[in-house]
């Protein structure tokens, strides 16, 4: 008979894991002591990663673009993200004049407000990846792959 090979803490984490679970924590800490077993000090830094990511939940969960009047649309957007009136013109691919008089006036057109929500999902999705990345290399160096 074939001995089942046991699986060890960090494939059962990985598999638990997912992007739409908001209880992560909870599965985190049902594997603690033997994540401890393992390596200590990797504890911190799963803590760390899924608190940046509620944050980052929390974060998107705050604004939305459809929400917002086309007046402060603009300027909501640039908080939000941490852009200037430039970065942001840039980004969507409009002249930064016309973004500000846009913002100014009140007349920001669809194709703007389409292109802020589309570079917010876009945006929030890459803060999200970039987390599970680390989090992944870090599991994977935990159980040495």
């Amino acid at each position: 008979m074939a001995e089942e090979k046991e699986m060890s803490v960090f494939e059962k984490l990985g598999n638990e894991l997912s992007l739409g679970n908001s209880d992560n924590m909870s599965i985190l800490e049902k594997y603690q002591d033997e994540i401890f077993e393992a390596d200590i000090h990797l504890w911190g830094v799963l803590v760390t990663l899924l608190h940046s990511r509620e944050s980052l939940v929390d974060i998107d969960k705050s604004w939305v673009p459809d929400n917002d009047d086309s007046k402060e649309v603009i300027k909501n957007a640039c908080q939000v993200l941490g852009y200037s009136f430039k970065t942001l013109a840039e980004k969507i691919g409009v002249a930064e004049s016309s973004l500000r008089s846009a913002s100014s006036t009140g007349k920001v057109t669809q194709q703007v407000i389409n292109s802020i929500k589309m570079l917010y999902e876009i945006e929030c999705l890459r803060n999200e990846l970039s987390d599970y990345q680390l989090l992944r290399d870090a599991i994977r160096r935990a159980i040495g792959q």
